[in-house]
């Protein structure tokens, strides 16, 4: 497995990689307690108004405060677990897609090697394959640049070659050379 670069290690030691993504179940979370909350205010102050002059038993009304307590406490520590379960959706997603950017760059050697937790793993895979499969691509295109320059030589030479034949020959060197990682790493002139 490829060793992770400098800028992955530090984006994994940050528990907000994608803070929009992560941070809305938090709210989610936040909201759905304060919810619960207003709907324990709501049914004491119905159930005073139902009961007029008798009163709560104050030991449903210590009851009601602590599980309003609870729910408040449950919705804060969902939210907080969320942010962490999101982070290894947002970590792989992350780490995705610098992978994609380096790919559109012509880089094909940089292997995803995801943590074991993180969600996405087929995905890395599937990009793995796609590395593997465009850099056997870029190697076959490199080694086919100097054999078509070779051939149009010979053809030239012979006196057999057409102005169309270079053209499409011309045309057929430089689109194998238009690969990105053939520009990075040109090959050696024959």
């Amino acid at each position: 497995m490829a060793e992770p670069q400098h800028h992955d290690l530090i984006a994994r030691r940050r528990i907000l990689v994608d803070k929009k993504f992560q941070l809305q179940y938090l709210y989610i979370w936040l909201w759905v307690g304060v919810g619960m909350v207003l709907m324990s205010l709501l049914f004491y102050a119905l159930g005073e108004r139902v009961l007029g002059d008798r009163r709560f038993d104050p030991r449903i009304v210590r009851l009601m405060s602590a599980m309003s307590g609870f729910l408040v406490l449950f919705c804060v520590l969902m939210g907080v677990l969320s942010v962490f379960l999101t982070h290894r959706v947002a970590g792989a997603a992350y780490r995705l897609e610098r992978c994609i950017r380096d790919l559109a760059k012509g880089d094909y050697g940089q292997k995803i090697a995801l943590r074991s937790s993180d969600y996405l793993q087929n995905l890395a895979e599937a990009l793995n394959v796609l590395q593997a499969e465009l850099r056997g691509q870029v190697e076959d295109g490199r080694r086919l640049v100097p054999s078509l320059e070779q051939l149009r030589d010979r053809l030239e030479k012979a006196g057999t070659l057409t102005p169309a034949e270079r053209t499409v020959l011309e045309e057929a060197v430089q689109a194998v050379r238009g690969t990105p990682a053939l520009d990075k790493n040109p090959p050696a002139a024959v």
